[in-house]
């Protein structure tokens, strides 16, 4: 539940373009599987550009497709966008003919497809459009291949992310790709562990779409499903009550993210000094809340307690911690140095 919350609050940082830390795309780092390789290592010293070295082995037909896939996941993505499709299409021009996007379309093989929709994807995930296209057109000439079809079932789960009334469909599609025992098995095991450790998280969509109505949360006048007509009914009562529930935090989230504090706190060189020290960004942990049940914080609380922290592989640094207290309505940063809090800034 706590990594659900961590979700919620992620979409109000991309409501306001500060940046996309864990999405399908970029919370999958499956090349760790395959970090002995000497391709991988090669990708890992390159600053997440495409070399010529690496062009020659993304289209050597005798190289492994997951390996080719770990070497683009290798190369990782920005927060600004990377150009890296562009650059596999300029090689490609010198040495594959491919005079331009339309005849690399036309004349180029499902992995080389599949590798440009990778790196497209990645260049620029906030909008996967052409990479899901191109990734579709991969997968129907190589549908047997596990790998093919995980690659298009995370640039597909991109391609939704924002909405997060659909975040079920998120690992429902990328786990039917896992559960088919069709498929070839062309990648790692461990890589797929990596790729499924993340997209888990979105199970839990799935099970509130189920809904759970049994008997003990039926509605007084719909016990067995019959509906009397001598009862009042209000309109969608369960819905409301779970909209409701959601409501208050949901509010105080859109407070917090037009403050000043965090105005001047979220902000893209912040993110980027993070990036530049080896971390992937900034999020926030919901510690403390009313209702640990519904909202999934650590501990019971009678104010909502956050803690800003910068996310780092090997750890996760928190930065400042502050609550909103409902009964004033008002944000207040903790000073660790008095033990004490004081109101937000407010210029």
């Amino acid at each position: 539940m706590i990594q659900k919350i961590v979700l919620l609050l992620l979409i109000g940082f991309t409501s306001i373009s500060i940046c996309r830390a864990d999405s399908p795309l970029t919370s999958t780092t499956f090349s760790d599987a395959y970090k002995t390789e000497p391709i991988i290592v090669k990708a890992g010293k390159t600053d997440g550009l495409l070399t010529q070295e690496l062009f020659n082995f993304l289209v050597d037909d005798s190289k492994a497709i997951d390996l080719k896939m770990a070497l683009i996941n290798k190369l990782s993505w920005s927060i600004d966008g990377k150009t890296n499709a562009a650059i596999f299409l300029e090689f490609g021009a010198k040495s594959k003919n491919w005079k331009d996007y339309t005849a690399f379309m036309d004349v180029a093989s499902a992995e080389e497809q599949l590798c440009y929709a990778y790196l497209k994807a990645l260049d620029g995930y906030f909008d996967v459009s052409i990479a899901l296209e191109v990734a579709v057109i991969a997968v129907s000439k190589n549908p047997s291949s596990y790998t093919f079809k995980i690659i298009h079932a995370l640039i597909q789960a991109q391609s939704i992310f924002e909405e997060v009334d659909r975040w079920c469909e998120i690992y429902t599609e990328t786990n039917n790709v896992r559960l088919d025992e069709s498929l070839e098995k062309d990648m790692k095991i461990e890589s797929d562990d990596i790729i499924f450790e993340y997209l888990n998280l979105y199970s839990e969509y799935c099970e509130e779409s189920e809904g759970d109505y049994s008997e003990e949360n039926t509605l007084e006048g719909y016990e067995g499903n019959d509906y009397e007509e001598d009862v009042e009914y209000a309109e969608e009562p369960y819905d409301d009550a779970i909209e409701s529930e959601l409501d208050e935090l949901s509010i105080i989230m859109d407070q917090l993210f037009n403050t000043v504090y965090f105005l001047g706190k979220a902000t893209e060189e912040y993110q980027n000094r993070i990036i530049e020290a080896g971390g992937s960004g900034f999020d926030l942990l919901l510690e403390g809340c009313p209702d640990p049940e519904t909202y999934g914080c650590l501990d019971a609380s009678e104010s909502y307690d956050f803690a800003f922290i910068e996310i780092y592989p090997d750890r996760n640094v928190t930065v400042e911690r502050f609550s909103y207290i409902l009964e004033t309505g008002m944000f207040m940063l903790y000073v660790p140095e008095d033990d004490t809090y004081v109101s937000f800034p407010e210029e």
